[in-house]
């Protein structure tokens, strides 16, 4: 069966790999970002990484095309619920219909706490949970027309470790994951009626834009992990498997969660065994 699949904050990193495993599975994929509103967002309340682009969305897009599957870009802001109805619209007109949504939109901040902007804690929450919320609303409808029609619909929402267990300088984050998951929880209990199911995945370290502004603060203990020997030597001191995880490697456990169908309601750590929970 030949799934139809949104993937929120899919231009790049672990969005951008999840969009591209179930394209190589034969399923048509929706790619949704912030495109041309990125520079737009970030000049307005700058960040401390630049958003993703349209130029990086569209190369997504290309890559889909090339595959078995029909890509198609959405512009998104995931903190907007007109923007959220637009797209999830548009999703549903072209695909014909949505079975998987993979809420992967999200951003990081970390310091101390006495440092961190009220405005940028705010922002934080409002994409990494209020945009899962929006999205998860919007899809209802459609979600719930796949699952009368036996396709087995779910959600993933992207968590992190950061969800199950607490690091320093890292409050907004850590918090906006907990909540996630709880969420995560709380959904797959009450949709579990319709036929939907909801579970999350828990990321260790990706090496994303994420990963690489933490480097460059010196928080966590990665400042001169620069080269590959030195990575190479920070991946076996902190994971058990010896490596650092990679976006494919997040991409597999989603498309797993995604067919999974006995499965709801978890949250699945994929760390090299660096969290055993």
């Amino acid at each position: 069966m030949t799934r139809r699949v949104l993937v929120t904050g899919g231009a790049r990193g672990i969005g951008r790999a999840v969009a591209l495993a179930f394209a190589a599975s034969g399923d048509r994929v929706a790619v949704a970002d912030l495109g041309t509103r990125g520079a737009r967002e970030h000049d307005a309340a700058p960040w401390p990484y630049p958003m993703a682009g349209r130029g990086e969305l569209d190369e997504v897009v290309s890559q889909l095309a090339s595959s078995p599957a029909r890509g198609l870009g959405v512009e998104l802001d995931v903190t907007d619920p007109d923007s959220c109805q637009r797209a999830m619209d548009r999703v549903v007109a072209d695909l014909g219909g949505l079975d998987v949504l993979v809420n992967c939109a999200g951003l990081l901040d970390v310091g101390p706490i006495d440092t961190i902007p009220i405005e940028r804690w705010d922002h934080l929450f409002a994409v990494n949970v209020r945009g899962a919320f929006l999205m998860t609303r919007a899809a209802l409808e459609p979600l719930t027309a796949s699952a009368e029609a036996g396709r087995s619909p779910a959600v993933v929402n992207m968590a992190s470790v950061c969800g199950k267990v607490g690091f320093a300088m890292t409050a907004a984050y850590c918090a906006s994951k907990f909540a996630l998951i709880g969420m995560s929880q709380s959904l797959a209990l009450e949709l579990a009626p319709r036929g939907i199911r909801v579970n999350a995945v828990c990321p260790g370290l990706v090496p994303t834009a994420m990963v690489d502004h933490i480097q460059s603060t010196g928080i966590w203990d990665l400042d001169g992990v620069d080269t590959d020997e030195a990575r190479r030597r920070a991946a076996a001191e902190m994971f058990p498997l010896g490596r650092f995880q990679t976006p494919e490697d997040v991409a597999e456990a989603v498309l797993y969660l995604a067919g999974a169908t006995p499965v709801t309601g978890v949250s699945l750590t994929v760390a090299g065994g660096q969290l055993l929970t």
